[in-house]
């Protein structure tokens, strides 16, 4: 791929929403060889139209499910959370079929768990710091702070901090005496 410098922008373009990963896009239009010409060219009529839906910054692509050995469709958006993801109420059994069956309203509910999922995160954080008095300081600086000023320090923490204080990974382990482990081959 060649890049280069853009001189001029075409407004009447329509631009791009989710994008389909290159990865999924060769995996959909492989299986679709398979249906012939009309499969093919469905196939890439489904691409261009999901890429018309949702946010620019979500993106479709495939996963594995360590636990099933079976591959998944799901969406990630990175400007909403570089920790989840979200697939597909309809999961057709494969890619190509769950793909081809894709609506507008299942990438917007999609992209809309993953926001949820980011909120939930920050509510259960407020929950457990209201409890944990030690916690509340951490996040606010203050022993009794309002529940708006609780908030406002939540919302400026970053995603992993959220993470780390919500479930304790800032804290060494109690199993951990400090040492690295040195293994010599």
């Amino acid at each position: 791929m060649q890049v280069s410098k853009i001189n001029s922008i075409n407004y009447s373009r329509p631009a791009f929403q989710a994008r389909v990963s290159k990865e999924l896009q060769n995996t959909i239009l492989r299986e679709s060889v398979e249906l012939g010409t009309a499969g093919l060219n469905r196939a890439k009529a489904q691409i261009a139209k999901i890429q018309n839906w949702g946010s620019p910054n979500s993106i479709l692509d495939s996963a594995l499910d360590t636990s099933t050995g079976k591959m998944y469709l799901g969406i990630s958006n990175f400007s909403i959370s570089k920790n989840y993801g979200a697939n597909f109420e309809k999961d057709k059994g494969n890619i190509l079929d769950t793909f081809m069956s894709l609506e507008k309203n299942d990438i917007l509910f999609a992209e809309k768990q993953i926001q949820s999922e980011v909120e939930n995160n920050k509510v259960a954080l407020a929950i457990k710091a209201l409890e944990n008095k030690k916690l509340l300081k951490k996040i606010t600086g203050s022993e009794s702070p309002s529940n708006e000023d609780l908030a406002a320090a939540i919302d400026k923490l970053s995603e992993d901090d959220i993470i780390n204080l919500r479930f304790n990974l800032d804290e060494p382990s109690k199993f951990s005496d400090g040492k690295i482990l040195d293994f010599d081959f």
